[in-house]
């Protein structure tokens, strides 16, 4: 079969090897191209699938905040001794004992959610002018809350 090569026209060897190579070079190319849009295709599902974890762990995450938020609203709210302490103060009574009450029950509070890694700061400001703000380190502009759009519904 080599004699048989060798003995055949250049012109016919030289043609067989292109049409061989060039058939080898579309199956590579060919195979090469497929596994290219595959490849491209797992990579852009596993990367919407790494952006779908990370917004399902933020989601989470401002969910536990929002829970912790309507948590700490609720103990404030539904706070009967800081009620009386607050009516207390609005007839003209003694504002110390409200910020004494106000500064244990954020202590008691920062405790609770001290593991949690949930900062916060109150802010309570009365009618009769009383202010008061549990972070001492900042001073807050009451004056803030006034220029919103939910002031007002209060």
């Amino acid at each position: 079969m080599l004699k048989k090569w060798f003995a055949m026209d250049r012109s016919l060897k030289t043609t067989l090897f292109l049409l061989f190579f060039l058939t080898g070079l579309f199956s590579t190319g060919t195979f090469g191209l497929f596994s290219l849009q595959q490849f491209s295709k797992t990579l852009m599902e596993e990367r919407g699938n790494a952006r779908i974890d990370v917004l399902v762990q933020i989601g989470e995450r401002i969910n536990a905040i929002a829970n912790r938020t309507e948590t700490l609203s609720n103990l404030y709210y539904y706070d009967q001794n800081l009620y009386e302490k607050i009516e207390q103060t609005l007839e003209g009574g003694d504002s110390e004992a409200l910020t004494e009450y106000l500064n244990i029950l954020d202590q008691q509070y920062l405790l609770s959610f001290e593991n949690s890694d949930y900062n916060y700061s109150v802010a309570i400001e009365l009618k009769n002018g009383y202010q008061y703000f549990s972070d001492e380190d900042i001073t807050y502009d009451f004056s803030v809350p006034k220029t919103k759009p939910w002031y007002n519904e209060l």
